[in-house]
């Protein structure tokens, strides 16, 4: 479930500053895909990294070529698991995978549809571990798990970042990078975490 204010403040923005959320929510969360695709040996992690290259250009003023977004979104599209086996594993490399398709989408044609994506697959990647780790399905529980605390404010943080600038440069997201490195998530030994 995305977190209504934080989507409804982030389409005030400009696209710059939407993709750079999409981008920065897309590194938080990459290690949960490459987790996915080696487990499962399903993917290719490249694909993936290729788009957040192009994503991260976009979010910097570059007009990407609609045809090399098209061939990376479908390549993107072709790494992501379906639900069919409904595994944790297959859920984190989903979710992970979704929130770079649809951050590579917003280079195109907008839908806020897509950015409400970018902001629940993250909480969702959340909910998952937490419930993983806790086997606790209280929702109260879950949303003051110290995961979902730091998720909740990871996104706060840069939204309000990103409200503040003039003009997005590769500075301001250095500073959002290094804002979200050592995080909890980052730390966190996904193959313990994930019991199956």
């Amino acid at each position: 479930m995305a977190n209504e204010n934080i989507v409804a403040r982030l389409l005030k923005l400009n696209r710059g500053k939407q993709l750079a959320f999409g981008l920065l929510t897309a590194e938080r969360f990459f290690k949960a895909y490459r987790f996915f695709s080696e487990k499962m040996e399903f993917g290719n992690v490249s694909h993936l990294l290729e788009a957040m290259a192009l994503i991260e250009s976009a979010a910097l003023g570059e007009k990407p070529d609609a045809e090399l977004v098209k061939a990376c979104s479908k390549k993107v599209k072709d790494s992501i698991p379906d639900l069919d086996t409904g595994t944790d594993t297959h859920f984190l490399g989903m979710c992970a995978g979704e929130i770079i398709f649809y951050s590579l989408s917003l280079t195109g044609t907008f839908k806020a549809e897509e950015l409400e994506s970018v902001c629940s697959s993250g909480i969702n990647i959340i909910e998952c571990l937490v419930l993983s780790i806790t086997d606790d399905f209280d929702e109260e529980k879950v949303y003051a798990h110290p995961l979902m605390k730091e998720e909740l404010a990871f996104q706060e943080g840069i939204t309000s970042y990103l409200e503040k600038i003039q003009v997005l440069d590769i500075g301001d997201i250095e500073t959002l990078r290094q804002m979200q490195t050592d995080s909890g998530f980052s730390k966190l030994n996904l193959a313990e975490a994930v019991a199956e």
